[in-house]
C-alpha cells in the first residue's frame, strides 16, 4: 500500500511538474513531515536523505541544474525507499532523462535547457518498486 500511495504521489506530481514546473510546497512538505514521522523509529530510512543532501549541493553550486522540487520529491522518495532502493531511483532517472534528451535532439534538431524531472522520477520509482517487489 505504501508504494501505491509513492507512485501515486509521484504521478501527481509528474502531472503538475509538466504543466507548471513546479511541485507545490503546500504539497510536498506535508508528506515529506508524515513520512519523516512514520520512519521516526526505523532510523535507516533518514539515510535515504542522502541523495537529496547531494542534489542540494549540486543547486548551491547551480541552482538552474535541478529544482528545489525535484530535491524535496528525491527526498520524499529517499524516506519511503531508503537509501540504496533511492540511488537505483535516480540512475533509472539519469538514464531515462538523458534517453528523453537525446530523442528531443534527434527528432527536433534542438537543444533542451530544462526538462521537468518529476516524469523520470517517477519512472525511477516504478521500476525499482517492480524490481524489489
Amino acid at each position: 500500500m505504501l508504494f501505491t500511495a509513492l507512485i501515486s504521489i509521484c504521478l501527481f506530481f509528474s502531472y503538475t511538474d509538466i504543466r507548471t514546473r513546479r511541485i507545490p510546497n503546500k504539497i510536498i512538505h506535508p508528506l515529506i513531515l508524515f513520512f519523516f514521522l512514520i520512519r521516526l523509529f526505523d532510523v535507516g530510512y533518514y539515510m535515504g536523505l542522502i541523495p537529496a543532501l547531494i542534489f542540494t549541493i549540486l543547486y548551491f553550486i547551480n541552482s538552474r541544474a535541478i529544482g528545489a522540487g525535484d530535491i524535496k520529491l528525491i527526498a520524499l522518495i529517499g524516506l519511503i525507499l531508503g537509501l540504496e532502493n533511492t540511488f537505483i531511483v535516480v540512475v533509472v532517472m539519469n538514464f531515462t532523462a538523458l534517453a528523453y534528451l537525446i530523442f528531443r535532439y534527434v527528432k527536433d534538431r534542438m537543444n533542451v535547457k530544462t526538462i521537468p524531472l518529476a516524469p523520470f522520477l517517477t519512472i525511477g520509482v516504478i521500476c525499482t518498486v517492480f524490481l524489489i517487489y
